[in-house]
């Protein structure tokens, strides 16, 4: 869970939170990834654990895995492509919105057709402690960065808060 904390931590600083309600006037790419991360890969996954038939702790960890965007390479990819950044940003925002409630629903409905006990109340908590947290203090540390600093700091450190993730992510594996 701390590592999990730290992938997605450095992320939450670079994000403006006050910027999300402007990602409502792009209502296309933001419902498209909403559709995608919450429909299409959901229904993708069961049908290839169905395919491989998995045994059911690894199917769960496949579930889980699938269930959650993964904010910083899609950025990135999305400005590799020359994509709009800012869109990106915001549409993973809203995915990252979505998934406190969405994940616990998607896990404890396949852990029951997988037929292994997933506590809800648990998984909540690791949700409200590896997203819903960062998120909080990625907020934080930005407006304080940002008061102190003054907003030329984004600029400077945004390059770095892909990084972090990437790191981490490369302890965990």
């Amino acid at each position: 869970n701390t590592l999990v904390f730290l992938m997605i931590y450095p992320m939450m600083i670079g994000l403006n939170l006050a910027q999300l309600p402007q990602a409502l006037k792009q209502t296309r790419p933001l419902l498209l990834t909403l559709f995608y991360n919450f429909f299409v890969t959901p229904l993708l996954s069961w049908v290839l654990v169905q395919a491989m038939a998995a045994p059911p702790e690894l199917a769960l960890g496949f579930y889980l895995v699938m269930l959650i965007p993964g904010a910083s390479m899609a950025i990135a990819f999305t400005g590799m492509a020359g994509g709009s950044i800012e869109v990106a940003t915001l549409a993973q925002a809203a995915g990252f919105l979505v998934v406190p409630f969405a994940l616990p629903f998607f896990m404890h409905w396949v852990s029951q057709s997988q037929a292994v006990a997933v506590p809800l109340g648990s998984l909540v908590a690791t949700v409200v402690l590896v997203l819903i947290l960062p998120m909080a203090l990625g907020d934080i540390t930005r407006r304080w960065l940002m008061r102190r600093f003054g907003p030329p700091i984004m600029k400077t450190i945004k390059p770095y808060l892909g990084v972090i993730p990437a790191l981490t992510m490369l302890v965990v594996v």
